[in-house]
């Protein structure tokens, strides 16, 4: 009988043990719970260095919690996007709205997403995002991490980028920024922040792509030089042949990662090409006496369907839009407008051709 009523005091203490456990632990949901509503979470982005040729950037992430009602011991967050990294938050101190906590990562090698390919017209983003169960907290000895039910909002106002760090004025002297001096754009899509880092594109523009719609003007107005001056003409082409190379591999260090050809890339193999048309209809010309203009006239001709060709096969469909401006800025100027001038001084030449014959016919007929 003694022994019923210690086994029986046993299971009651060990009843009244699970009772407080899980008073204890709903009290704690409660507190979490109670101010669900008024959770603000900051993200404060800076920026010390963008690489495109290696598609990465060093980044800090600062993560700032307002109005916890809860005064964890230990408040711990886990960011992840372009890469990964861990980020342990202090307490700052409560407010009239709750607890408020700060952190920042280590510095840390995020991922560049975007396209190298459209250098000097590409842009990049850092993505960064922050999942539920990667918010770990401590109370009482007890780690707890975010669920369903806590409501939090990531605030579009106070959550920010910056270039920082003594690279800082040359880094904004490429990528373009705004409000503040270094000020980095952001969008919000969630949970998700996107930073966007655009290229500033007319210096490297100026840089790489006026010598080569240079070198595809002086291409195009070559015929200008009478075809029994081959040589001349030949030398041009020489010269170009020279130069697209030479050009090429001079701007590989400053190109970004990419897996297709960059816009120079494309224009200076799209001048070869062009190069190779010209010199072989002028040795057409030359040495079968063809019609003047006529050869020049098929050279334009055959150029652009070449570079239509290579425009529509050669490049991912996000480059197209980019690529379609240059191509205009250059083919169009360059081929088309010299091939209608020349059609019809090809009527003409072939109008005289015609009445000369009717007037002197040949003996041999």
């Amino acid at each position: 009988m003694r022994r019923k009523k210690q086994i029986l005091l046993i299971f009651v203490l060990i009843g009244i043990c699970l009772s407080i456990f899980i008073s204890a632990q709903a009290k704690v949901t409660l507190n979490l719970h109670e101010n669900q509503a008024k959770v603000q979470i900051r993200f404060i982005i800076y920026v010390f260095d963008i690489n495109p040729s290696m598609k990465s950037a060093t980044v800090r992430v600062g993560f700032w919690f307002d109005n916890i009602y809860q005064n964890a011991t230990e408040f711990d967050v886990i960011i992840r996007g372009g890469g990964e990294t861990n980020i342990q938050c202090f307490s700052q101190g409560r407010s009239a709205e709750g607890f408020s906590y700060r952190g920042f990562s280590n510095f840390t090698t995020w991922y560049l997403d975007g396209i190298g390919e459209a250098f000097p017209f590409d842009s990049y983003w850092l993505v960064f995002y922050m999942e539920r169960d990667s918010v770990q907290f401590k109370v009482a000895n007890t780690t707890y991490s975010f669920d369903n039910e806590v409501n939090y909002t990531i605030s579009t106002t106070y959550s920010v980028a910056y270039l920082n760090g003594s690279s800082a004025p040359l880094l904004r002297n490429y990528w373009k920024t705004e409000g503040g001096a270094f000020q980095l754009p952001i969008v919000f899509v969630s949970d998700y922040i996107y930073v966007q880092l655009e290229r500033k594109s007319i210096v490297p523009f100026c840089q790489f792509m006026l010598p080569i719609i240079a070198c595809f003007y002086l291409l195009a107005f070559s015929p200008l030089i009478r075809k029994d001056r081959l040589s001349d003409r030949l030398l041009i082409y020489l010269s170009l042949f020279i130069f697209a190379p030479t050009f090429l591999f001079s701007i590989q260090s400053a190109l970004p990662a990419r897996s297709y050809l960059s816009v120079p890339e494309y224009f200076l193999t799209l001048l070869v090409t062009s190069t190779i048309v010209f010199a072989i209809f002028s040795m057409l010309s030359q040495r079968f006496h063809l019609q003047e203009h006529v050869p020049e006239f098929f050279a334009y001709s055959s150029s652009s369907f070449l570079h239509l060709f290579l425009f529509l096969f050669s490049f991912p469909i996000g480059l197209g839009l980019m690529v379609a401006i240059t191509f205009a800025v250059i083919t169009i100027p360059a081929f088309a407008i010299p091939a209608i001038v020349l059609a019809p001084l090809i009527y003409r030449n072939s109008r005289k051709q015609k009445r000369k014959n009717e007037t002197f016919p040949s003996p041999y007929v």
